[in-house]
């Protein structure tokens, strides 16, 4: 049997940091984001497929084989003489759009489907930050799990109780769409580590963290107007709170491509994930897009073209090839 599974990456537009416990368990945590169409892609061949040319263990660049083998022992699926797979990646892993969660959520959707194990969405994306967090020891929230699953653009929020989330209508994100530009820094992260900050909450942190998620409620009207003026306004006062949130979130060359941005025209952005590196997402005027994306390339930022991942997680038995 071979088992072809896929799920989205996303882009958090606001509330990021607000989904991570202590915060979210104590204050309840709010995020909107977009799932997009750079996904992870995971292949699990087993009985005679584990023979098939293409069942041979291979990973993304800069991922580990021990972070699948981990996933699959905790269904028992430890012996490769039983299983086998394939798993590829559209984009840059470690680079801030919750690359390990949407790996974590394709393999958990084959093997939901290969043991029948009848996991409904929320359990699968709560399984996979369980098994990121405990198992993996990759701390974080859980908005990146909940966007693989279900794709879309969501509103999510997070409290002791679990996760609720409001999906918006397609027609409602399709005008603001054209106004997010998403570039590639060149560079990662130096730290995978830098989201432990939120273990430990002081008290600027937690007022940091407020005022982050009170924008985020903010952020509701202009998105479903097609506002991309207060939308990027929005942004560019989350960026400065979100600085405050956490150390190792900027540096200055970051700072530098921030500051070039807004001289040549974006009304605010962000870096995404944890920060430190990685994707950086502008609000631009439509119009003036294209021109934007030539300024950037001025300053070696490569523009990344994405579009929105409707469906989230997908599951299909693979036929077989004689």
């Amino acid at each position: 049997m071979k088992i072809y599974s896929q799920a989205p990456c996303r882009i958090s537009l606001f509330g990021g940091g607000t989904d991570l416990d202590p915060y979210a368990s104590k204050y309840g945590g709010l995020c909107i984001n977009l799932a997009v169409n750079i996904r992870s892609k995971f292949t699990l061949f087993t009985s005679n497929d584990i023979y098939d040319p293409l069942a041979n263990s291979n990973i993304p660049y800069l991922g580990t084989k021990k972070f699948v083998h981990t996933i699959l022992e905790e269904f028992g699926i430890g012996d490769m003489h039983l299983a086998r797979f394939n798993s590829e990646f559209d984009g840059i892993l470690e680079s801030g759009i919750g690359s390990s969660a949407s790996a974590a959520v394709a393999i958990l959707g084959a093997i939901n489907k290969y043991q029948n194990l009848k996991m409904n969405q929320s359990i699968i994306a709560e399984r996979a930050w369980q098994i990121e967090v405990n198992t993996l020891n990759l701390f974080g929230g859980k908005q990146d799990q909940y966007a693989a699953v279900f794709g879309g653009m969501n509103v999510m929020f997070f409290t002791k109780d679990g996760v609720k989330i409001i999906p918006f209508d397609k027609q409602i994100v399709e005008p603001i769409l054209s106004s997010l530009v998403l570039f590639y820094t060149g560079f990662n992260r130096k730290s995978a580590k830098i989201q432990e900050g939120f273990k430990k909450l002081n008290k600027d942190q937690i007022w940091a963290l407020n005022y982050i998620k009170r924008i985020a409620t903010l952020a509701f009207e202009p998105i479903e107007k097609g506002d991309f003026r207060k939308v990027g306004a929005l942004l560019d006062e989350a960026w400065e709170y979100k600085k405050l949130s956490n150390k190792g979130i900027t540096n200055k060359r970051i700072d530098e491509i921030y500051k070039y941005a807004k001289d040549y025209g974006a009304y605010g952005g962000k870096i995404l994930g944890a920060g430190g590196g990685g994707y950086m997402l502008f609000v631009v005027n439509p119009e003036e897009r294209q021109q934007f994306i030539n300024y950037m390339a001025e300053i070696e930022l490569e523009w990344e073209d994405f579009s929105p991942c409707w469906n989230g997680l997908e599951v299909r038995v693979l036929p077989l090839r004689h």
